[in-house]
């Protein structure tokens, strides 16, 4: 249960400053232009691409620094700590994986269109 709690406390933290980002700001308050069209399916896309991988690598780092935690209070006890390493490894795994995603859209796009000339 105080994992639990715990675990939401630091999501809930960690997620204050990109609701921060997210609030409207209209052309009186300085900001630029509202939204008036959602554009071509390849932008929504992207867009969606890019927020889930955000938020994939977010709780990847979020589960790094628990692992981190288990780690240094572990004890000694080795079947804590073995825990506490394969957490690591699955939180790396995970970065890695957000990463990609971050990438692939763009590695497929430039495979797909080519260079244009044959050789």
């Amino acid at each position: 249960m105080k994992k639990t709690i715990i675990s939401l406390a630091a999501l809930t933290l960690g997620s204050l400053p990109m609701l921060a980002a997210a609030q409207a700001q209209g052309p009186s308050a300085g900001g630029g232009n509202y939204v008036t069209q959602i554009g071509s399916p390849r932008t929504v896309l992207q867009n969606v691409t890019n927020t889930i991988a955000s938020l994939f690598l977010f709780a990847s780092v979020i589960y790094l620094v628990l692992a981190g935690f288990q780690y240094l209070t572990a004890g000694g006890d080795s079947e804590k700590m073995g825990k506490a390493k394969t957490n690591f490894t699955y939180s790396i795994i995970g970065i890695a994986i957000g990463l990609l995603a971050y990438a692939l859209p763009g590695l497929i796009s430039s495979f797909l269109q080519g260079s244009g000339t044959l050789q």
